[in-house]
């Protein structure tokens, strides 16, 4: 329910930055780093929320809960960064879905890179954790797909940024726990 939280109310604040800081980047260096710039807010900033709320719960039992947090954000900045750039970059040669499915492939390999090599020195086999970062990366941005086409305009920012927290905090929150006992 934390994770839930802090993405609701990440997500509110991170995507209407993320548009300004992308205007910005864009002026200056063009649509590819505007869309990466965008992805890397958006995505970090929620991802950001949701850490934190899952750093809240498991601070007091988990060493590494931190670090944990830390994996989690940058993560979600390179993933993001890597997707949007990519999808910018390949827009118009690829069609739309050819754009999307080419774009998820380097999004999710740098959310897996980011959140393996800020783990890799504190926990056993943080090659695993990072993959449960992945699925639950998945599950969290189908989950969110659901819920917007069920609720539509109402979705909003903040129910999608909940949504991702609350599925990505469920999926990786049993491992999370699990390494603590």
């Amino acid at each position: 329910m934390a994770s839930a939280i802090g993405g609701w109310i990440c997500a509110v604040f991170a995507r209407p930055v993320s548009i300004a800081v992308g205007g910005v980047v864009g002026n200056v260096l063009g649509p590819i780093a505007a869309e990466a710039a965008v992805g890397a807010l958006t995505m970090g900033g929620i991802l950001l929320g949701v850490a934190l709320g899952q750093w809240l719960v498991i601070r007091g039992r988990v060493s590494w809960a931190g670090r944990l947090a830390l994996a989690t954000a940058l993560a979600g900045a390179a993933g993001g960064a890597a997707a949007l750039g990519m999808l910018q970059a390949v827009a118009g040669v690829a069609g739309e879905a050819g754009s999307v499915a080419v774009a998820v492939v380097p999004g999710l390999a740098a959310f897996w890179v980011v959140h393996w090599w800020v783990l890799k020195t504190r926990i056993s086999a943080p090659g695993h954790f990072a993959a449960l970062g992945v699925v639950a990366l998945i599950a969290a941005v189908l989950g969110t797909a659901l819920v917007g086409a069920i609720a539509g305009d109402l979705a909003g920012q903040g129910i999608g940024g909940g949504t991702l927290g609350a599925v990505y905090a469920a999926v990786t929150g049993r491992r999370v726990i699990g390494a603590a006992i």
